[in-house]
């Protein structure tokens, strides 16, 4: 007997198709969420109700063995010319890994290891990156379209965005007339 799937992905543009799933979770990031994640957070040409980014997940019970599939879609725009990005997190258990593929658009993968050591990745149409454990990351848009990742973590791994919100990522993205820079900064 022939089952049809429950849920539809589209790979060319992230979308899901079957936004009616219970366990199809949409999150959407708004600029009053995530003001203390920029270097510069008062700018008075960006609405607190923007949204900058949002995550859509197939999300499974927190269960070892079992796996998350989501999207994170970051819109274009800079704060004080800091180019938008994610909260940025390590997993609760710290040993747990990730994998993230670009889909649309060009961005960034900020990656920060427990001993501090920072790595910048490019994230384009159809690259692949295997986040390690011990390892908190960012996404960063760096074009005028929205850059479109997906994930697939352990559905047990969690988030901390304590430490990150705390201590932060010792780079900073910044758009520039040639494109961006990546600027270290020494206030973490």
């Amino acid at each position: 007997m022939e089952i049809k799937s429950s849920l539809y992905f589209n790979f060319e543009n992230g979308e899901f198709m079957d936004t009616g799933n219970e366990k199809l979770v949409i999150s959407k990031k708004k600029f009053k969420d995530l003001k203390s994640v920029f270097l510069k957070p008062e700018d008075k040409n960006i609405d607190d109700e923007e949204i900058m980014y949002e995550v859509t997940g197939f999300v499974n019970k927190e269960k070892a063995g079992e796996l998350n599939f989501g999207v994170t879609k970051i819109f274009p725009g800079t704060v004080n010319g800091e180019f938008y990005m994610t909260k940025g997190h390590y997993h609760e258990k710290m040993s747990h890994t990730e994998y993230y593929w670009g889909i649309q658009g060009k961005g960034l993968l900020v990656l920060k290891d427990t001993e501090g050591k920072c790595s910048v990745i490019t994230v384009e149409k159809n690259s692949l990156h295997y986040i390690p454990e011990n390892t908190a990351h960012r996404l960063v848009n760096i074009s005028d379209e929205p850059l479109v990742v997906g994930a697939c973590w352990p559905s047990d791994a969690g988030h901390n965005y304590g430490e990150i919100q705390e201590k932060g990522f010792p780079v900073r993205v910044f758009r520039t007339n040639s494109g961006y820079s990546i600027d270290k900064i020494t206030d973490n």
